[in-house]
């Protein structure tokens, strides 16, 4: 950090700027109101695992993510409870960032000359001590970053030389429908969310039709999948998958979500023709067998309506879905949104293998850092599975029946169990942007950061980097024991 001690009157203070006076553990401290874009209050502040010790995370402030920087650890003085004072300071800087400061106190002017573009000023006694911000922040972050995949995978995948032996594979999106279990190719699925309270009914609606929403920039048909199928619906609310049938749009009303498979394209067979012989108007597309006996059916979103059904749904508002479904496949990215510790994140859809429910017992791994859970069988391949928890230092959810997302990059592939999976949200790509380098010191695993319209934000992970990562900490876990390299 470089300071400088300037006493008032002394030659070099002559000249006199505008400044905006907050105080940090006591300390009166004052900041040129040039780098002051606003001072703002009561954020919701997201955690950044593995972010160096002054940051507190990250804000959404008028469609900006900013790094929130605790002034008192930044400057190297004590934490104090926060207040209904405390405020943060918006800097436009070469790094724009929030800086958290107890309170503040208000505008008012200084002499100050020769200070460089981003000085803190800082009270003490009778002299004023010049923090450079730049510096503190250079300091603090450094600017190394580390990365790339070691020598040893974590799970070999197949060699070039095996390439073309490699079987096609489906990903599909499982979900629950009057206690039976049904799938969908993720490809047709835009998301999976909530449904959305205060569904306005259709006039003449069928027994599924639950009615429209508003979705984006038009309307979104709604119908209950059991009813379509010629099951009994359920009362409760459930989850809504938003597919896409042709050039249009349509919300299906599930009982709840469950994993995401990737099913090699050899174990899905036709479904034979006794099974859509019922009372439902949905038409099971296939079967596929998911091991141990389990088969799943699947839909097809063009086989869930039968034509003219399909026209009076889509009849009102067809323009407006036409509409929504050309932006969802132009300006959306699909992640998978979990959770950890009360903090969201996300994961690119593509990125992803499977979702399942993490298995009760895990076989251990002799000497393994505490990190690894254990090892899992996935048909026939063995995966280590990561409490990505611990490594993200979150408290884990007491109750919580827990999820393993596997994710594979090249020979790469590991589990990582977390707290909950909410969903397959599309978001906006205007709502997504680059995670500042003021986010990590040298773990850059969150490459990017979504806005929601609440104001809160979601830290978008990079697969690649997380299992390189993940790779690194065990490697270098288990270093002590490898011994001293020959």
């Amino acid at each position: 950090m470089s300071v400088s001690p300037v006493a008032p009157g002394s030659p070099t203070d002559t000249a006199m700027i505008p400044v905006l006076r907050f105080r940090v553990d006591g300390v009166t401290m004052a900041a040129p109101s040039a780098i002051v874009s606003e001072v703002a209050r009561d954020l919701a502040v997201t955690r950044v695992p593995h972010a160096p010790a002054c940051v507190d995370g990250v804000a959404s402030l008028r469609g900006a993510v900013l790094p929130v920087i605790s002034a008192a650890r930044l400057l190297g003085r004590a934490e104090t409870p926060a207040t209904a004072a405390g405020r943060l300071i918006v800097m436009d800087l070469e790094r724009p960032l929030a800086l958290k400061v107890d309170a503040v106190i208000g505008l008012g002017e200084m002499k100050a000359s020769g200070h460089g573009k981003a000085p803190v000023f800082v009270a003490e006694d009778e002299a004023i001590r010049v923090v450079d911000l730049d510096g503190a922040l250079l300091a603090a972050f450094g600017t190394t970053r580390t990365g790339g995949a070691s020598s040893r995978p974590l799970a070999a995948g197949p060699g070039p030389e095996m390439a073309d032996q490699v079987e096609a594979t489906t990903q599909i999106l499982t979900f629950t429908v009057a206690g039976q279990t049904h799938g969908l190719p993720i490809a047709a699925v835009v998301e999976a969310i909530n449904t959305p309270q205060g569904i306005a009914s259709l006039p003449h609606g069928e027994r599924a039709d639950l009615g429209v929403v508003p979705y984006r920039r038009g309307v979104l048909p709604v119908v209950d999948l059991a009813a379509l199928m010629g099951l009994v619906p359920p009362t409760a609310a459930g989850k809504l998958i938003v597919v896409r049938i042709g050039s249009a749009l349509a919300g299906l009303r599930v009982d709840g979500l469950q994993v995401v498979l990737r099913i090699p394209d050899s174990a899905i067979g036709p479904a034979p023709a006794l099974l859509n012989r019922g009372g439902g108007e949905a038409a099971i597309e296939a079967l596929a067998r998911v091991g141990s006996g389990r088969v799943v059916s699947l839909l097809s979103p063009e086989r869930l309506f039968r034509p003219e059904a399909l026209e009076q749904i889509m009849a009102d508002g067809r323009q407006e879905l036409e509409t929504v479904a050309e932006d969802s496949m132009q300006d959306t990215e699909t992640f998978l949104i979990f959770h950890l510790g009360g903090e969201t994140y996300g994961l690119p859809v593509a990125d992803i293998d499977e979702v399942v429910t993490a298995p009760e017992t895990l076989t251990r791994v002799p000497n393994a850092p505490g990190f690894i859970e254990g090892v899992m069988d996935l048909r026939g391949r063995v995966v280590p599975v990561i409490d990505q928890g611990k490594r993200f230092g979150a408290d884990r959810a007491a109750t919580t029946v827990r999820k393993v997302i596997v994710t594979a990059a090249g020979a790469l592939q590991a589990g990582f169990i977390v707290d909950a999976v909410a969903g397959i949200r599309a978001i906006a790509r205007s709502d997504l942007a680059p995670a500042s380098d003021l986010l990590a010191d040298d773990r850059a695993i969150f490459d990017r950061v979504a806005r929601n319209p609440d104001g809160t934000v979601i830290l978008i992970a990079d697969a690649r980097t997380l299992l390189d990562q993940a790779e690194a900490d065990v490697l270098a876990a288990l270093s002590p024991g490898l011994g001293s390299p020959a």
